[in-house]
């Protein structure tokens, strides 16, 4: 599945069905993409979302976004990356992978500190279920109910992340990957050493 960026809440609601928890969070500081339930007959290709009903969408965040989708919207949105593997860091990186996937990425001359895709939420009961905690939320801390010695949990091999405690607080990594890809693996190491220091 991919995520779709629209210009506003009202372009949306033309091809999508949100609730009002659902707004608060796509125009919250979090900014995060939000899986709603597509309008039935929806003009949106069905490649989008082949499987299901559920589209993830969300608003720009930062100011290229906002003019990007002055001129047209809404875009299809994807993270420089292939499933599973991290998101690549700098114009060489980025250089391997488009040759493969795409004509052209959009890049800037910011150094990417720490990668990091977009957090994915969907409501569930009233309640925000993240399907994946990333950026607008990470590495805020989470509380733990006790102190304890700090420790370092590193998660499976696929859908990796990395938790870090100290005292009665737990910081939780960005989306890593599965680890059976060498980069990803590397990536893991470079989180657990960032999260470690």
């Amino acid at each position: 599945s991919l995520a779709v960026m629209f210009a506003g809440l009202d372009q949306i609601r033309q091809y999508c069905e949100i609730s009002a928890i659902e707004e608060r969070e796509l125009t919250g500081p979090v900014a995060p993409i939000v899986v709603v339930r597509r309008k039935p007959g929806s003009s949106l290709s069905r490649l989008l979302s082949p499987d299901t009903d559920d589209l993830g969408v969300f608003l720009p965040y930062a100011p290229l976004h906002h003019l990007l989708l002055a001129a047209i919207s809404p875009l299809i949105m994807t993270s420089g990356n292939l499933a599973e593997e991290p998101i690549a860091k700098d114009e060489q990186e980025l250089r391997a992978l488009l040759g493969a996937v795409a004509d052209a990425a959009l890049s800037h001359n910011r150094a990417i500190v720490r990668r990091s895709d977009d957090s994915v939420l969907k409501i569930v009961a009233g309640q925000r279920l993240f399907l994946r905690r990333s950026r607008g939320v990470v590495p805020d801390a989470i509380r733990l109910p006790l102190e304890g010695l700090s420790v370092l949990a590193c998660g499976a091999e696929l859908k990796n992340t990395v938790c870090v405690t100290r005292g009665a607080q737990a910081f939780l990594s960005q989306h890593i990957g599965d680890l059976d890809d060498y980069r990803a693996y590397r990536f893991f190491r470079e989180t657990v050493e960032d999260f470690a220091a």
